[in-house]
């Protein structure tokens, strides 16, 4: 875990990273003969809040947001809650990573 510690009180909502964690290792690092292995970063950046789930697997497929409920769901409630510039985004490099992003802004959840 890289946690920005400024952001170790902001509020966001339920069952946002036990799905893409969930995901990560079941459908990425759990099919790896070699050891898997999976991050969390969260960090701040012109006003946002960043949160970062990453598993050395590279194994998603696009098709996948459509089929699963996980990452669907997650992008629905950030949009439905912060407007449709917020989000999930996914990066994957085959066979190296899969990179899901959360992008939120900042103050609206702060404690």
């Amino acid at each position: 875990m890289d946690i920005d510690p400024t952001l170790l009180k902001l509020k966001i909502p339920t069952f946002t990273l036990q799905p893409l964690i969930e995901n990560a290792i079941k459908h990425g690092i759990s099919n790896m003969l070699e050891q898997g292995t999976a991050r969390i970063r969260a960090y701040r950046n012109n006003g946002l809040a960043f949160i970062e789930i990453e598993d050395n697997a590279g194994t998603f497929h696009e098709e996948e947001i459509n089929d699963g409920l996980g990452i669907k769901i997650v992008d629905k409630r950030i949009k439905s809650l912060f407007g449709n510039d917020f989000g999930t985004t996914v990066l994957c490099v085959p066979n190296e990573l899969t990179r899901l992003t959360i992008k939120i802004p900042l103050g609206v959840l702060d404690t």
